[in-house]
């Protein structure tokens, strides 16, 4: 029940909260491997959506190359990355661009 709220939840408060500065004022020792768990259980809850296009918009809700992420380098350049390739247009289905990451 649990991951289907954080699933659910607003992406802005969502990104605030896994924000490297956020992690660090709740006393997180790990913040790169908090933010790698809470990108994968975000992302493990949205690919459970049936519509295919609802996926896609939720993933964008995160993965946006409009957004200034406050991230671990290594997450942050994932985050970056996976946003880029949602972008591109020559690829329709996500598994091809999910090939390319």
């Amino acid at each position: 029940h649990r991951m289907g709220i954080r699933a659910t939840e607003n992406p802005d408060r969502w990104l605030q909260r896994v924000s490297s500065a956020e992690l660090r004022k709740a006393g997180v020792a790990d913040v790169e491997g908090e933010q790698e768990r809470m990108f994968s259980e975000r992302v493990s809850c949205i690919l459970k959506t049936r519509e295919m296009k609802d996926v896609r918009a939720a993933l964008q809700k995160i993965f946006n190359t409009t957004h200034e992420y406050d991230l671990e380098e290594r997450v942050e350049t994932f985050a970056v990355s996976f946003s880029v390739l949602l972008d591109i247009e020559d690829y329709v289905d996500l598994h091809e661009r999910a090939e390319l990451l």
